[in-house]
């Protein structure tokens, strides 16, 4: 149940921000049909990042409280960060679906590469404090 509550807290940010570009760029950009899916790819590194991080979102839900909830919020800023990987095609123009393809991949590495050296930081210092664990 808390993957689902977690990707529900994602999404809504994720949507927000992500629809907002789709439509802003809408008259500057032909975007491709399934590129608005590419926003939930940062979830799946969440996702990860918690197992590798925590062991699971079980020792959270146990220790209750403040970590819980913490990691609640994790997923929103996820959200946020993964509605902004669209911001790279509105910005830079690609003509044939190849750029288009390779801009979007290239937006989507580095706004994971940022999101996994911050909350990896983050994460591994929350697990020190409020679990007790390495």
């Amino acid at each position: 149940m808390t993957y689902l509550l977690s990707f529900i807290i994602y999404a809504i940010p994720a949507n927000l921000f992500g629809g907002a570009i789709l439509v802003a760029g809408k008259k500057k950009v032909q975007w491709l049909k399934g590129e608005y899916f590419s926003i939930y790819f940062l979830w799946f590194v969440y996702i990860i990042l918690v197992e590798m991080v925590f062991g699971g979102v079980a020792p959270l839900e146990e220790h209750g409280g403040i970590a819980y909830i913490f990691l609640l919020a994790q997923a929103a800023a996820a959200g946020v960060l993964g509605g902004l990987a669209l911001l790279g095609r509105v910005f830079v123009p690609a003509t044939t679906t190849k750029k288009k393809l390779t801009l979007l991949a290239v937006s989507l590495i580095i706004v994971t590469m940022l999101y996994i050296f911050i909350r990896t930081v983050l994460f591994t210092a929350i697990n020190a404090r409020l679990i007790g664990g390495g």
